[in-house]
């Protein structure tokens, strides 16, 4: 296995929709039903637009994306450790379906947080939702903190999805 992360390009779209659907009906399968034909594919363009989106290649071959922004809806509304430092937030975080338990997905967590150190940020932070059960265990698997509190992340009237919000520095 040869892993590499480089800036997704507008070139990739049709192929990170077809892993992202891979994904959505894996996480389905599992009962984790929070993506859809929707998100998080809609967002692709306006992340690679904004040079957010990256992609994780192994020996040439789609494994895996991630989006690393500088802002989130979420994180006025848990106490992170230092909420004045400056942090990067990872999101989007999908390994291809047949590529589970590879150390993939691992490899792109510590990928996107290299990249924030060098943009400067003290705290690489995420919101996972509360069901999504197999993304917890990653991250706190990875050193990851869990803050206290969760954030309750209204998609539409009505529904609601429960996000806990964790952290690890950069360093």
């Amino acid at each position: 296995m040869t892993l590499s992360t480089r800036p997704a390009t507008a070139l990739d779209l049709p192929a990170l929709e077809a892993m992202y659907k891979g994904i959505v009906a894996a996480m389905d399968a599992a009962g984790i039903c929070i993506w859809d034909e929707v998100y998080p594919t809609a967002l692709f363009a306006d992340d690679v637009a904004r040079g957010e989106l990256y992609v994780v290649e192994d020996d040439g071959q789609l494994a895996a994306a991630f989006a690393l922004c500088a802002e989130n809806e979420g994180p006025e509304h848990v106490p992170w450790q230092d909420a004045q430092a400056p942090a990067a937030y990872l999101g989007r975080l999908g390994v291809h379906a047949r590529r589970v338990h590879e150390g993939i997905g691992a490899y792109a967590v510590e990928q996107a947080r290299t990249l924030a150190r060098t943009r400067g940020a003290a705290f690489l932070r995420l919101f996972v939702v509360d069901c999504n059960e197999p993304a917890l265990r990653l991250y706190e698997k990875l050193g990851f903190v869990r803050a206290d509190g969760a954030y309750d992340n209204v998609i539409e009237p009505g529904f609601a999805l429960r996000e806990y919000g964790l952290e690890i520095p950069t360093t």
